[in-house]
């Protein structure tokens, strides 16, 4: 598959410089049908292969090829790189809404910093299971830290978390009641320090609108 693409791009890359419309149209509609699929199937391996395949193709293609400056090589090489450098975005859209148990997960931790998986077990009226396999997935997508304490633990939102929650429908988040926060003379919920999260909270995001479905177009 990565010889097959690799090989394709360059000879598109030959097509473009010796003008042979018909051949470039050719390799660029099957190489497109590939990052078409891998960006559907959120194949990881397939789109580092296609970004590598790419990376001295945009150029050529934007200066040679048919279609308006974007519409291209370049439009499809930034899209596949920003998913490389991004794990996961769509899945982590997907974990974002607010009908699913996981958005309202998201949402109980944004109004409650520190929550424990007991408490978001009571607040949200779900089983003990359930809301661990939420919170599961949460933390292997960078939403959710946990932070150790006791025997279950506290619960945060990750810098990344924090932007799907703010891209929530703002009617839908406001509907979210605050839980009021009780005094307690023996231990006070630990907040999160910033160096608990300096490798979170330092990471670069590099999808600006991560709830929305990347799309680009063929042009032919």
């Amino acid at each position: 598959m990565t010889d097959d693409i690799t090989k394709c791009a360059e000879a598109l890359r030959l097509a473009l410089l010796d003008n042979e419309t018909e051949a470039a149209r050719s390799h660029q509609n099957w190489l497109m049908g590939k990052a078409a699929s891998a960006l559907l199937r959120q194949d990881e391996d397939s789109l580092r292969a296609f970004r590598a395949a790419l990376a001295g193709l945009p150029a050529v293609a934007d200066r040679f090829g048919e279609g308006k400056k974007g519409d291209r090589w370049r439009t499809v090489w930034e899209l596949v790189d920003a998913f490389c450098e991004t794990p996961r975005p769509l899945e982590q859209a997907r974990l974002a809404k607010v009908a699913q148990v996981s958005g309202k997960v998201l949402l109980a931790i944004r109004n409650e910093p520190g929550i424990s998986p007991g408490e978001l077990v009571t607040q949200l009226g779900k089983t003990n299971s359930h809301v661990s396999n939420v919170l599961r997935q949460l933390i292997e997508q960078g939403l959710v830290h946990r932070l150790a304490e006791g025997r279950s633990g506290r619960c945060f939102l990750t810098t990344m978390g924090r932007q799907q929650v703010e891209a929530m429908r703002p009617e839908a988040t406001a509907t979210v009641p605050q839980k009021p926060v009780k005094a307690s003379s023996t231990q006070s919920r630990p907040q999160p320090a910033g160096s608990c999260f300096l490798y979170i909270d330092s990471a670069k995001s590099h999808w600006t609108k991560p709830y929305e479905r990347p799309s680009f177009s063929f042009v032919c």
